[in-house]
Order: C-alpha cells, then sequence, then structure tokens
C-alpha cells in the first residue's frame, strides 16, 4: 500500500513538472508569428494614446504607408501617461493592464513579441499563484500539483496568455486576491486583510467584471464564516476599503460613459445559435495551434462545423 502511494506520488510529480515545463514553453513559443487579431490592434491604439486613427492622417482617403500606420501602433514620445488614460476612458478600459504594457514598451520597444510578453508573464505566474492558493483550500500538496497542471496545459489559457489584452493579468490577480483571502480568514490580523484590501484593488483595476469575483468572495465568507461576527467584520472593513479606493474610476470614467460602454457590449446581448457559438470556438482554438486568418468562413477547417 505504501509502494503503492508512493508510485502515484511519483506519476504526480512527474506529470506537473512535464505540464510546467510544457506551459512556459507554449506561452513564450512563436509570439511573433501568430495573428495579431482586431482587439490587439486597439489594446495597441490605447497604448499609443490614441482615441481612434488620426482622422487628418489616417483617414484622409490616401494610401498610407507601413511606416506611417505603425505609427498608431506603438507609444510614443510626444504621448504621455495622462493621454493614454484618457484614451482608456472613451471605451471605459480599467487602466492597469494599459499602463503597464505602456512602461513594458517603452523598456522592450514595440515589437509583437515584446507586446505579447508581458501576458505570456503573467500567464506564467497564474500557476505558482494558483498552486498557493490550491495548497491553502486543501491542505495537500498532491491535489494541488494535479489543479495547477490542467491549468498549466489549458488550451484557453494558453491561448489567452498569448494575448496582449488584461485576461492573464485580470486571472493572476484574481488567484492572488483569493489566495490572500483565505489567508486572512486563516490569520484574521489587521495586516492581512489590508493585503486583501489591496489585491481588491489591484483585480478591479484590471477588469470590470472584477465585482463577480467578489461576489464569490463574499458568498463564500458569508458561509463559512456566518457565526464569526469578528471575521465578518473585518471582512466588510477590508471589501468596503478596496471598493472606495476603485470608487474615483467609477466616478470619473465608468459612470460617465455608461452609454458609450452599454454600446459597445450590446453584441453580448445577441443570442448566439449553436453553430455559430462552435464556429467562434474553433477560430479561437485556430490562434493557439495554427493561426489562421479565417476571413472566409467557407474554408475547410471552418466548414467541420456544419457537420454538428
Amino acid at each position: 500500500m505504501i509502494g503503492f502511494k508512493h508510485k502515484k506520488q511519483k506519476i504526480i510529480n512527474f506529470i506537473f513538472w512535464i505540464s510546467i515545463t510544457s506551459a512556459i514553453i507554449l506561452r513564450f513559443s512563436h509570439l511573433d508569428t501568430k495573428v495579431f487579431w482586431h482587439d490587439e490592434i486597439y489594446t495597441e491604439l490605447r497604448i499609443s494614446e490614441y482615441k481612434n486613427i488620426d482622422p487628418m492622417n489616417a483617414r484622409s482617403g490616401k494610401i498610407l504607408s507601413k511606416k506611417n500606420l505603425l505609427v498608431f501602433q506603438g507609444v510614443s514620445d510626444q504621448k504621455s501617461l495622462k493621454d493614454t488614460l484618457s484614451s482608456l476612458s472613451e471605451y471605459v478600459h480599467t487602466p492597469l493592464y494599459f499602463v503597464l504594457l505602456k512602461y513594458w514598451q517603452d523598456l522592450w520597444g514595440n515589437s509583437i513579441t515584446a507586446i505579447r510578453s508581458l501576458s505570456a508573464i503573467f500567464g506564467v505566474l497564474c500557476l505558482p499563484a494558483l498552486y498557493l492558493l490550491t495548497r491553502q483550500l486543501f491542505k495537500s500538496k498532491q491535489t494541488a500539483k494535479i489543479i495547477t497542471s490542467f491549468l498549466a496545459v489549458s488550451p484557453m489559457f494558453v491561448r489567452y496568455s498569448q494575448d496582449a489584452r488584461p485576461y492573464s493579468l485580470w486571472t493572476l490577480s484574481a488567484i492572488i486576491s483569493t489566495y490572500l483571502l483565505v489567508i486572512a480568514l486563516k490569520k484574521n490580523t489587521i495586516r492581512s486583510w489590508l493585503c486583501y484590501s489591496f489585491s481588491i484593488v489591484l483585480t478591479s483595476y484590471s477588469q470590470l467584471l472584477s465585482f463577480c469575483v467578489y461576489t464569490g468572495h463574499f458568498l463564500y465568507v458569508l458561509i463559512c464564516e456566518k457565526k464569526n461576527f469578528k471575521v465578518l467584520v473585518k471582512y466588510i472593513i477590508s471589501s468596503a476599503i478596496g471598493g472606495l479606493l476603485f470608487i474615483p474610476w467609477l466616478i470619473l470614467i465608468v459612470i460617465p460613459n455608461l452609454t458609450s460602454m452599454k454600446a459597445q457590449t450590446a453584441w453580448m446581448k445577441i443570442p448566439m445559435a449553436y453553430k455559430a457559438l462552435f464556429k467562434e470556438q474553433i477560430i479561437n482554438l485556430n490562434h493557439l495551434f495554427i493561426s489562421l486568418d479565417f476571413k472566409n468562413y467557407t474554408n475547410s477547417l471552418i466548414g467541420i462545423c456544419y457537420f454538428f
């Protein structure tokens, strides 16, 4: 029995380290050869501090050279952080990822590899963060390794770790925030709750949809600590501090631009048929494995979905 247990641990350890190695290779491989798609172009427009393509230069009706067009796809010495935040305000994006990417490009340049590498780094950092979280939750190294291995080789997590978009940063900050909540519930010290407050700020400034994460946190605390009044009070105060520090962005940016935000997200309310949804998933997976630019849906690979 002991021998079987030892053998099982060795298998789990082997799979874990193979998964971690694969995760790093997959996230950093071929960053510059995959299609730089629609949303990533808008990321660069925000980073280059343009609310839209400059109408005097890019919408004049003239054919633009590559050199002239790439002005809008990189950081500029003539634009400041204030310009970046102004650009983000029109599209109601939370600023943390875009500000970090701006300074990242200041250091490493405007190549596609440099642009995407920041997301890849966040994607890799998600793995130790998830390992620490699951160790705390399940009190088992082997369970933590199994769960982390799943995340390491998940096709969609690999795919979004290679996108110049905020998703891998949001995932990382949400995992860290959940870990800090578990630690705060365990230690129940002022320092641990302040760390949790700070994590709320980071996650909220990474993605507006973070309220979904903190709704889950609220329900978790309510269920697990409903009889512990002191812990509930500290949790509420800690959450309130984190929420208050996000209010300036809500008041100055989100609320004044609600109409624009609703218009931009109206497509999410349009019902999608099964075949159309399946087609979108094929396109998403395509970006991970072969990264063809499917403009023509008569392509044989896309046509597969019509057999379902």
